[in-house]
């Protein structure tokens, strides 16, 4: 079985799920990682999160050929209702066939909630049989987990095997402000890291720009091979956020008009072909 690498939906923003899955099909990958993430794609309301629409969703893909490896459902977990909340997303996941469902941490004044947080939610995750992937930001202040390093280091003190590292090599470049490079950062994490979330940007004295993967700043070239070079075969999930734009390098603010689908069809196969030529797959 090869390695998995799946396609992040924030791409589609604008788009009904059906052309995502369509689009996801027809470019040839096999795993689609739906995006619930505020501020990168239109919101969901809470009550989506159920297990039943887990495998409505499960079965409409699957009609596509289509499965999931993980879900990105980023929230705030250091808050006082983030174990409620995120335990319907996990089980969400877990019925809609996700392995790893992922999140982002919280600020260092809410650290101790969020530790509190967290080893309640990691053991319902183990129990119900799924990872939760922590998500180092890629904008914002003050975050517990800010590199790779401080990632290992967190997953490490949880100390559950339920709760691991969805590390985001493109949003340690903007968290940084271009400070930290990714081929630098992301060695002491790779061990504690159950999916990797590629994402690419273009930067000038414009700011940053999404771009399709390995046509950016970032040097994805050493990054996949050294991949290549550990001999294993952990899951990529391809994240293309192309409706946002950072002028000024500000937080992402989205365009009015979803991108059209010619532009995505093209960033989108442009990535995979990357990819998969610098990992020889």
């Amino acid at each position: 079985m090869g390695r998995t690498i799946s396609v992040n939906t924030a791409i589609f923003d604008g788009y009904d799920l059906p052309v995502a899955a369509e689009e996801v099909a027809a470019a040839g990958a096999s795993h689609i990682e739906l995006a619930f993430t505020a501020g990168y794609v239109e919101g969901y309301a809470e009550d989506f999160f159920t297990e039943a629409k887990g495998r409505e969703l499960a079965g409409f893909l699957n009609g596509f050929g289509l499965a999931s490896f993980s879900v990105a459902s980023h929230m705030d977990l250091g808050t006082p209702e983030a174990v409620e909340t995120f335990t319907r997303r996990l089980a969400f996941g877990k019925a809609l066939g996700a392995t790893v469902v992922i999140s982002n941490t919280t600020t260092t004044p809410h650290r101790d909630p969020f530790l509190r947080n967290i080893e309640r939610l990691a053991g319902i995750a183990e129990s119900l049989g799924v990872v939760i992937g922590l998500e180092n930001p890629g904008h914002g202040d003050d975050d517990i987990l800010p590199t790779g390093e401080a990632a290992a280091e967190l997953v490490a003190r949880i100390g559950s095997e339920a709760v691991r590292v969805n590390y985001d090599v493109g949003n340690v470049f903007t968290y940084s402000h271009e400070k930290l490079d990714p081929t630098d950062d992301i060695a002491a994490v790779l061990p504690a890291t159950v999916n990797l979330h590629l994402k690419d940007i273009a930067s000038s004295d414009w700011g940053w720009r999404f771009v399709p993967i390995g046509q950016g700043a970032i040097d994805y070239d050493t990054i996949l091979a050294g991949l290549v070079g550990r001999g294993d075969d952990l899951p990529l999930a391809l994240e293309m956020p192309l409706r946002l734009d950072r002028p000024n390098r500000a937080p992402p603010q989205r365009g009015d008009q979803p991108v059209e689908l010619g532009v995505i069809r093209s960033a989108l196969k442009d990535s995979i072909d990357y990819v998969r030529r610098v990992l020889g797959e």
